[in-house]
């Protein structure tokens, strides 16, 4: 079974599709090509947030990601004391796999 990352219309994001299929050529486990779909989407999504493409990633851009992993809606401000939208433990398993995938990913790009 593959694993396919789509964007708002519903397409293939072709960069990543085409990662994926690179660690399937890999004979990587199913489950590792699973994980890396998903903090792709993240990252995927918190790009479409900040409107700027994966070539055009600095390093402050991979910082902030960590944050929006915490609020996903960094303009808003309450007043009231708000949940998370993931918990500290989840943030930091995302931070460390998100860093780990991203790193492996970017790398496959150059």
């Amino acid at each position: 079974m593959g694993w396919t990352v789509i964007d708002d219309n519903y397409l293939p994001i072709q960069p990543i599709q085409e990662f994926l299929t690179y660690l399937k050529h890999l004979e990587r486990s199913p489950h590792t090509i699973r994980a890396y779909a998903h903090h792709l989407r993240l990252f995927w999504e918190y790009l479409s947030t900040i409107q700027t493409t994966w070539t055009a990633v600095r390093l402050s851009e991979l910082a902030d990601f960590v944050a929006w992993l915490r609020n996903p809606q960094p303009g808003l401000l309450s007043l009231q004391e708000m949940l998370a939208k993931r918990s500290e433990a989840t943030v930091m398993v995302n931070k460390v796999t998100s860093e780990q995938v991203l790193r492996v990913w970017l790398t496959f790009g150059v």
